[in-house]
């Protein structure tokens, strides 16, 4: 009884074994590559193009608004077309 190629010692010298509960320390390699990760973003983010007020600029707007103009072109959207609502959550939950 147990688990097959381990001994009944075995099985309760590992039942016996403290265990450990909370939060798991950060490995520091990990740590160090979130923390590379988060300063590219900023430098990435501090680097486009903001308006006075915090806004983007309009250009961006404009491209914007027409690539979703001509996405909507692509695609005819219809009563029996329709996507539904987990295909949308599952495509617009990347950036949440």
């Amino acid at each position: 009884m147990g688990i097959t190629g381990q001994t009944t010692q075995q099985l309760q010298a590992f039942n016996e074994q403290q265990v450990a509960l909370g939060v798991m320390a950060d490995e520091p390699a990990f740590t160090d590559e979130v923390e590379r990760m988060l300063k590219e973003q900023d430098a990435k983010s501090a680097s486009t193009p903001v308006g006075s007020d915090g806004a983007p600029v309009r250009a961006d707007l404009r491209a914007e608004i027409e690539s979703i103009r001509s996405l909507r072109k692509v695609l005819a959207l219809g009563v029996s077309t329709l996507p539904s609502v987990c295909c949308y959550t599952f495509h617009n939950t990347h950036e949440a």
